[in-house]
């Protein structure tokens, strides 16, 4: 939220360079992302190789974008004139971010939530470069089960792959009542 505010609200000279490094992600393979988040942390003074915590940044750097461009696309259609409403009235522009901004995008935070949950649980191309023993993910583990000719079982653990992704939209769509099959448009 507050990269995609910088990005819309606060534009800089630095403005273009940040939102293209934030959609570089998108332009890249999770194979790619994966080798370069093991270059990276394999040593130094953070290694982060045969911990959990490297699957989890790597799915967070290969998800991001989508969570700053749907945070972006709200806050295209938040009118400036709020904000300056609020400033104006003396309340601070960080505190004006929080009390006013944040709150509008709530809807839009939740979607893009959604949307990086459902992406990223089925997520096999950076998770098979990053993981170690002990730690598969759900996708690691029915393609180790294709693998070992064992259909049987990797189709059991793809329908709970598909109801772990399921239950999530169904919860947000009863939430914020989308109605997902409408004809409305």
């Amino acid at each position: 939220a507050i990269v995609s505010y910088l990005i819309v609200k606060k534009r800089t000279i630095l403005t273009p360079a940040l939102d293209y490094l934030t959609a570089l992600p998108l332009a890249l393979s999770g194979t790619i992302i994966g080798i370069g988040l093991l270059m990276s942390f394999n040593t130094g003074f953070l290694p982060l190789t045969g911990t959990a915590s490297i699957i989890v940044l790597a799915y967070i750097v290969r998800r991001l974008p989508f969570g700053i461009r749907n945070a972006s696309s709200t806050l295209y259609n938040i009118p400036n004139s709020i904000e300056e409403a609020s400033i104006s009235l003396g309340v601070p522009p960080v505190a004006t971010f929080f009390k006013v901004v944040l709150p509008l995008m709530v809807p839009a935070i939740a979607a893009a939530a959604v949307l990086t949950w459902t992406t990223t649980v089925a997520e096999l191309s950076a998770s098979i470069i990053v993981y170690s023993g002990g730690r598969e993910t759900m996708p690691i583990q029915i393609f180790k089960l294709i693998d070992s000719n064992l259909m049987a079982s990797a189709s059991a653990y793809g329908l709970v792959l598909v109801a772990v992704i399921l239950i999530p939209i169904l919860v947000a769509t009863r939430i914020f009542r989308v109605d997902l099959f409408s004809s409305k448009s």
